[in-house]
Order: C-alpha cells, then structure tokens, then sequence
C-alpha cells in the first residue's frame, strides 16, 4: 500500500518538531553577608564616619562565577554557582556594614554609593585572592589602605586562611564571608589607633582659656590629650615649623563637653590654619 506523499510530509514534520530534553541547569546565586567572627569586640566610636571606596579585585576574580584555584597557576570557574552582584560590590558593602558594627557608629558609607561631606575616613581595599584554595581552605589577601582627606594616614598588609566547615558552597560562602570579618576588624583596629580617632573618643571637658598663645594651646591640648590616653608617649599635638615666625591672633575659647577633636577644630578655625593628622600625631600647620 503505498502512502499518500501528503502523509510522509505530515510525519516528517511531525517528527521535527520533537524538542530534544534539555541539559540546562538553572545556576545558583549567592551573596557575601554581615558577619562577627568571634575575634571581633566593639570598638566603639559612635562619632566617626567612614567610606568604603571601590574594591579592585584582580581580573581573574572579576567574574560573576565562583572560583576555585586548586593551585598557584590553575583556576576552575564554578558555572552553576554565581555571585548574585559584582564581587567589588559586594565586599565593600559587607566591610561597610561590618564596620558599622564594630565601630558601633551610623555614619559611613559604601560604593557605588557616593562619600559623604565632612567623612573622617576612607577606605581602600586592594584585593589579590579570595576564593578556595587547597587542603579545603579559603584564602584572603589584601592591602587595606586608610586615608584622610586623600592622604594616606596608614597602610596594612593583610592575610587569612580559613578552613571550610564541611563540603556544600554554603559553607564555601560562609568560610568566605569570615574571612571578610577578619579583614573589617583589622581595617577597625586600624582607624580605633590612629591619632584623629583618639581625639573623636576623647572629651576635652571644660575648657576656658583667655589670650592664649598657640604655644601655650598646644601645650593644653596634649595635658588634655596624656589625661585620658596611654598613647600619650607615641602621639602628640605639635605645631609646624612653618608657623614659628607668623603673628598669630592670641585664643579666648570657652567650651564643654566637647571632643578633643572638636576643640582642636575651634583652633583651627580661630586661626585660620591648617591641622594635619599623620599616622603618629596632630599638627597645627600652615595657613590657609
């Protein structure tokens, strides 16, 4: 019996149209979160403010996929697990909220959001590695770089190798995530021990002084600054030599409960001066 040519066109485009099952595997994202390791203690200082600038990750890393480098010169990208947002982002918007915590203040910022007028502090952060390593490990390393008013107050080298806590990519993140809380409280230890936030934590109390040279000021001023601090021998409030041959109007300030910090900014603007914060102590500088 022979079969109508119409028929074997019908079974043939039938036959075409049969979608092959598909392999596809919908990929898992995943974000970096807000976490404390158990090192970490309150470094209070509800006065200060910060902003994290923009990450640099090395362009291996700058990939929405997870990485693994089972070796000093081989990298595996994970397709089915991928960052949920860039990974720049991400770390600055965690060590942001890190932060906040361990400095216990509000007042700061993270990229893409846009630094804030008056901020104390920013933040830089250099990454090299972060991701899985061998022998089941996560791996960060970092320079963390702290400036003022775009100077360069201090600069650390930092590095964390930490195990991950059992075999599914959760416990990749979380082992992550804890490396980043290592990172942020060594970024607080750091700005919590330089000059500028010693004076934001000190109160400089009741202060009266009436046609006060900038000499005997200063000389106040670091009373005010070895009464309340054991780094009294390391940090100190100086002026610059290029302020010695200048006239200076004479200082009458009365002010209380105020910060040292505060205090020393009614100075400067008294005088009309500069004030420079380096890693090791406060000056009074040249005029503005």
């Amino acid at each position: 019996m022979k079969i109508p040519v119409i028929a074997l066109f019908i079974i043939f485009y039938a036959c075409s149209c049969v979608i092959p099952e598909s392999n596809h595997v919908e990929p898992q994202y995943h974000l970096l979160t807000k976490t404390l390791s158990d090192e970490n203690q309150t470094l209070a200082m509800p006065a200060v403010s910060f902003h994290v600038r923009e990450v640099n990750v090395p362009p291996y890393l700058d990939d929405n996929r997870l990485v693994n480098r089972p070796g000093n010169s081989s990298i595996k990208y994970l397709e089915n697990h991928r960052w949920g947002e860039p990974l720049g982002e991400g770390i600055s918007r965690v060590i942001g909220l890190n932060l906040s915590s361990i400095l216990n203040t509000l007042d700061y910022s993270s990229y893409p959001q846009r630094l804030k007028a008056g901020c104390h502090y920013e933040v830089a952060v250099s990454v090299q590695r972060f991701e899985k390593a061998e022998n089941e490990q996560v791996k960060l390393s970092a320079i963390i770089e702290i400036f003022h008013r775009n100077r360069i107050v201090r600069q650390v080298q930092f590095y964390k190798s930490i195990s991950i806590k059992g075999r599914n990519i959760s416990d990749e993140i979380d082992a992550l995530t804890f490396a980043l809380s290592s990172a942020s409280f060594q970024i607080a230890k750091t700005i919590y021990s330089l000059p500028m936030s010693l004076a934001l934590r000190i109160d400089a109390g009741e202060v009266i002084w009436e046609d006060s040279t900038l000499v005997q000021v200063t000389k106040l001023l670091n009373e005010i600054l070895a009464n309340h601090s054991k780094q009294e021998n390391t940090i100190k409030i100086s002026m610059g030599n290029n302020l010695t041959n200048h006239q200076l109007p004479l200082i009458s300030l009365h002010s209380q409960n105020k910060s040292l910090y505060e205090v020393i900014n009614q100075v400067r603007d008294h005088l009309g001066i500069t004030v420079d914060y380096t890693p090791s102590g406060i000056i009074f500088s040249s005029l503005q």
